[in-house]
């Protein structure tokens, strides 16, 4: 028997927790153990549920970003998916450099965001083609940031798009 991959939500919105809840609800192999409204909470919480991995809107808020690295110091064998709106270059640079696995927009269908799970919890790093785009946008010194953060052949070994 296998066991599920347990995951841990943290939304400022219940509707979105709510939403994402009913996904894992339709597939065996996710069980879902927590939710918290803020970065902090989940900070307590997760000592208590033990999530594999955290599905965390990145609210653009400088605390979030210690939170994730407090998190992942804590709790090494967590991993961090970020699932948000915010698309802006400079959150998932830091974000990714605080030890997040993958930045995915929200805009992905529920098949998508099974599978960054899947792949996170496997040790991959998953990136959306929205973030991706943005990326190869954002100007040569991000992009340039960006490429060291992935030159660790494991790490681009590792990496999937959606």
């Amino acid at each position: 028997m296998f066991s599920p991959i347990r995951i841990a939500i943290v939304d400022p919105y219940r509707i979105v927790r709510d939403s994402l809840k009913l996904i894992f609800e339709d597939c065996p192999e996710f069980l879902f153990v927590g939710e918290a409204s803020s970065a902090r909470q989940m900070l307590s919480l997760c000592g208590l549920v033990k999530p594999n991995v955290v599905l965390f809107d990145f609210a653009a808020q400088v605390n979030d970003v210690y939170i994730i690295e407090e998190l992942l110091k804590l709790y090494p064998l967590v991993k961090v998916l970020v699932l948000t709106t915010n698309l802006e270059a400079e959150s998932v640079r830091n974000t990714v450099r605080a030890g997040a696995s993958g930045y995915l927009y929200k805009a992905i269908a529920s098949s998508e965001l099974e599978q960054a799970i899947r792949a996170v919890y496997l040790g991959k790093r998953v990136f959306d083609t929205e973030v991706e785009t943005l990326i190869s946008q954002t100007g040569e010194h991000l992009a340039a940031n960006y490429r060291e953060m992935l030159e660790d052949e494991h790490m681009q070994a590792n990496r999937i798009l959606l």
